[in-house]
């Protein structure tokens, strides 16, 4: 595995958080073809949310909760909550210019001395195979629009995109982001090309697992 860069405000460094995501992705890849094999009816895209979901699970301490498919207004709210504090959040309503609907993983922490309020939040959100053009900027918008909803001490630093492909996007994903993400908005792309040896009957001999990092810059 090579060695990725660094993203920062958050507190599992983005190398393992990055290599649990595209170990996820390459076991949800291999569910995929087993119960395809097995005919049952099983949404794709569900089987690479819980692979990825179970790895990130792994060595997460007691202040850190994963949650699947959490509501946009759920997690404004949070974010608003955190930020502002009970007595503020009323009075400074700031309005959610992005998609509603519902996100696929929810990473939040708190921490002993933060109470109520998120120290951190990370939203990830995952694709199946060979996704469009147009689901991937819609997934970037909302993860840009969750960064920029509260600038100024928001726990939500950084958003995930991730997805397999049968050809390299790293180039192409970078391009994509990098003009929808506003300044502010680092990009970072990382990829791993994953040879399974199986057979084109029976599996997908080979295919590539892009993890797109949206985070705002440091100050």
């Amino acid at each position: 595995m090579p060695t990725h860069p660094t993203v920062p405000h958050v507190s599992i460094p983005f190398t393992a958080l990055a290599e649990r995501i595209l170990d996820g992705i390459k076991s949800g890849v291999d569910r995929q073809w087993y119960y395809s094999k097995e005919l049952l009816r099983i949404k794709p895209e569900y089987l690479l949310t819980v692979s990825v979901a179970d790895k990130l699970m792994r060595g997460l301490d007691i202040h850190t909760r994963i949650a699947l498919e959490e509501t946009t207004g759920d997690i404004v709210f949070a974010i608003r909550m955190s930020t502002l504090g009970f007595r503020d959040y009323f009075s400074h309503q700031t309005l959610w210019s992005g998609r509603r609907g519902k996100v696929d993983i929810l990473l939040s922490r708190t921490t002993a001395t933060s109470g109520f309020k998120l120290s951190e939040l990370c939203v990830i959100e995952l694709k199946n195979l060979d996704p469009s053009k147009v689901e991937i900027v819609k997934d970037i918008d909302r993860l840009v629009a969750f960064l920029l909803l509260q600038p100024a001490g928001s726990p939500m630093n950084v958003g995930y995109l991730a997805f397999p492909s049968t050809t390299a996007w790293k180039e192409r994903l970078e391009a994509v982001a990098s003009e929808r993400a506003p300044i502010g908005i680092d990009v970072i792309v990382v990829d791993e090309s994953v040879v399974t040896g199986e057979d084109p009957e029976d599996g997908i001999p080979a295919f590539h697992a892009n993890v797109l990092a949206l985070s705002r810059t440091r100050a």
